[in-house]
This record gives C-alpha cells, sequence and structure tokens, in this order.
C-alpha cells in the first residue's frame, strides 16, 4: 500500500514493525532485519529529509555489514552511504563508501548482472575522492575498475566504456607520463568510433575525446621530439620512443591535410624516428625518416627560410642509407638535394655547398663512369675556389677537393 499511496502513516508502522521484529531476533542472525529497517529510515529520509533518519539507516546498515556479507546484502549500505555523501559531501563518509562498495564487490560473484553495478559505483567513489585531492587514491585502481567493468558489456553498446577507461588512461599520462598510457587512451577511442558512427548519440562525445587525446599526443611529442642539451637532464630523459613513434604515426593519420599542426606531426615524428635509429640502426626507421623529410618538404614553399635546413637533413639521410645500399637512386637524389639548397644560399656564401654537390658528382663518376659527372665536379670546385680567396678558411679545402677530382679526371 505504501508503493500505491506514500503514506507517511503507513510508513512509520513499516518501521515500527521492522523494529519490532529486529528485537526478536538473535542478535548473529540480525543482517536482514537490519537492512530492512535501515532500508525504511533511508527511505522516510528521502521523502520527509530527516537527517537522523539517515543517519541511523547509515548505522544499522553498517551493523549489518558487520554480521554478514553473504549474498548482496552489503549493496543496500552502498546506497545508503551514497545519499548520505550526496546530502553532505563529507570526505570520511567518501572513504567508508569506498570500503563498503569494495566489501559489496568482494561478495558479488563475477557472473551476476550486479557486479557491474558495483564496478560502477566504486568507480564513481574513487573518481570523486581524486578530484578531491585524495593522495591516496591510484588512478591505477580507476583503470582496473573500468576494464573490469568492460568485460561485463556486450561489445556494442562499450562506447561510453570504452572512453571512459580512455580518460582514466589519458589522466595516468597527464600525472606520471607514461607514453603507453596515451597510446592506449588514442587506441580505445579509435576503437569506439567504431560503435559511434555520425547519427550515433556518443558520436559527438567520441569525436571530443579523441581531439583532446590527440592534442596531448602532439604537445608531447613536441617535447619528446627535443632532448635535453644538458648533461644532467638527458640521465633522466628515458622516453618509450617504441610507443610514442606509435602514437605520432597514429596522430599523423588522424590530423587532416589542412590541419595547422600536421606539419609539426611531421617534424616531431621525425625526430623520435632520428632518436631511435641513432640508438638502434634500424633501418625501417631510416626509411621512414626519408620519406617524411620527403613529404615535409612538399608541405614547406621555397621561400620558408626552413626549405634549406629540411633539405640538408633529407640529404643526410639519404646519403647514411646511400653508405648502406650503394642505391643509385638515392645517389640521384642526392645531386637534386644538393642543387635545389644551392639555390637557396646567396652566391657569397656558397662555397661548401658547391663542394657539397661536386662531392655528389664525384661519387656519381666513380661508381657509374659517366664523364659529364666527374666534368661538372671539377667545374663546381672551380667555381668554389673562386668564392674562397687567400686567408678564407675554406679556400685549402676547396683546393683539395680539386685536386682531387682532376686526379681523378
Amino acid at each position: 500500500r505504501f508503493k500505491r499511496t506514500d503514506s507517511a502513516l503507513d510508513l512509520e508502522e513499516i518501521i515500527f514493525l521492522c523494529g519490532a521484529a529486529l528485537e526478536r531476533i538473535p542478535p548473529l542472525n540480525r543482517c536482514k532485519a537490519l537492512l530492512s529497517l535501515a532500508e525504511a529510515l533511508h527511505e522516510k529520509f528521502q521523502i520527509q529529509g530527516m537527517e537522523n533518519s539517515l543517519a541511523e539507516a547509515v548505522s544499522l546498515a553498517r551493523s549489518a555489514s558487520g554480521l554478514s556479507l553473504q549474498g548482496i546484502r552489503v549493496i543496500p549500505l552502498v546506497d545508503i552511504l551514497s545519499q548520505q555523501f550526496s546530502e553532505e559531501g563529507r570526505q570520511g563518509d567518501l572513504s567508508k563508501l569506498t570500503k563498503s562498495t569494495l566489501a559489496a564487490l568482494a561478495v558479488v560473484l563475477p557472473d551476476k548482472s550486479q557486479r557491474r553495478i558495483v564496478l560502477l559505483q566504486l568507480d564513481d567513489h574513487l573518481s570523486e575522492r581524486l578530484k578531491q585531492g585524495d593522495s591516496t587514491v591510484d588512478v591505477e585502481d580507476i583503470i582496473s575498475l573500468r576494464r573490469a567493468a568492460l568485460r561485463h558489456i556486450p561489445p556494442l553498446y562499450q562506447c561510453s566504456a570504452l572512453l571512459d577507461l580512455a580518460d582514466a588512461l589519458h589522466e595516468k599520462f597527464q600525472k606520471e607520463g607514461i607514453e603507453s598510457s596515451l597510446a592506449e587512451a588514442v587506441s580505445l577511442a579509435r576503437a569506439a568510433s567504431g560503435l559511434c558512427p555520425a547519427g550515433h548519440p556518443d558520436h559527438a562525445l567520441y569525436r571530443c575525446h579523441l581531439e583532446s587525446y590527440l592534442t596531448t599526443t602532439r604537445l608531447a611529442l613536441n617535447v619528446l621530439a627535443n632532448p635535453p642539451s644538458k648533461e644532467s637532464e638527458k640521465q633522466e630523459w628515458n622516453p618509450d620512443l617504441d610507443a610514442m613513434i606509435t602514437l605520432g604515426k597514429t596522430a599523423l593519420e588522424l590530423t587532416p591535410p589542412q590541419h595547422p599542426q600536421r606539419l609539426s606531426v611531421f617534424v616531431d615524428l621525425g625526430g623520435l624516428l632520428s632518436v631511435r635509429f641513432k640508438k638502434e640502426g634500424r633501418k625501417e626507421d631510416l626509411d621512414e625518416l626519408i620519406t617524411l623529410k620527403r613529404t615535409e618538404v612538399e608541405y614547406m614553399s621555397p621561400d620558408k627560410p626552413q626549405r634549406q635546413s629540411l633539405l640538408l637533413e633529407l640529404d643526410d639521410h639519404l646519403s647514411e642509407r646511400f653508405k648502406q645500399t650503394d642505391s643509385a637512386v638515392d645517389l640521384e637524389e642526392i645531386v637534386s638535394l644538393r642543387r635545389a639548397a644551392l639555390e637557396c644560399i646567396p652566391p657569397p656564401n656558397r662555397c661548401r655547398a658547391l663542394l657539397d654537390l661536386a662531392n655528389a658528382y664525384h661519387e656519381q663518376f666513380r661508381r657509374q663512369g659517366t664523364e659529364n659527372s666527374i666534368a661538372e665536379a671539377v667545374s663546381l670546385a672551380r667555381t668554389a675556389l673562386g668564392l674562397c680567396p687567400p686567408g678564407n678558411p675554406d679556400r685549402a679545402l676547396s683546393q683539395e677537393h680539386l685536386a682531387s677530382y682532376l686526379e681523378t679526371k
């Protein structure tokens, strides 16, 4: 009748009856009766707002949880404590709430439908404590809870849960700088995209999350692609290069051509690949570096001052690969790059660039025997010598190159 009428008189009688029944039960068997009375008092608080009713409900539910944790009897305690915390917002209540939810989790069987509910409740409590600055809460606990909750959701309905887990991993990266956490956050957001196509109610949320993670990724790439110069800082600089390079490739894939940060992603990803190549000597890293630098050259207009240094970087990478492979195609590209770099330099300052180009032609002649290549090398070395009058620090180098090419000729 109370469910139909919300009669305060009926509720008072229910409370009286529950209390009377409680007195007739031996203390060790009172768990269910304590919870029944606690639920009635909780109902009274929700209807009438009487704080002493809520306080008594909490007290009774705690007594019940101390007597038995069979089945899901402790879950009403979680509900009652949640109500108390939402009303009063006390830190101590939140700590008790977390402990009680953990107790509920310990007794709910893994295959029970209530398990996901309890996992989400505990997630909420820990997240709230984290927001309040509780140093005892580890974001890793929240991540573990969200992983567990995800396992209880059918794959087609996992979009929001995937984004929640991604958020926790993103938070972990921001707090601890663990690159693999950010990589997983981006991966989960991409997985969510397949469940949230255009028109799906969570589509905008997925886009927002993914863009946030990509922004963090671009910033992290920029920081990590520029290693510290001080020796003391170098010792502490130990990023997870594999994770960040994977992230960088993902960021590049998801950053559209017209995006203002796309060129920056190219540059930073190239920087990380360069660091790994110097450490590990992977040929595939060198190949990717060359591909990236070629694309950067295409992106950059000829009048940009950075173009010359970019051409020189590509030249360096191609020269490194040429040493390993003797590729005639790479050598042709080196010649073309050095010609292009030469055009970016004012004539009085071209001595070194002329000698570099002459050296490429000399190498071409040595490998292919093309006479016009050695003739071009001699001509360029003479031009370089003409730009280096006596006293110029590059004059001796120019004379040495010219003599070598003439001897070869």
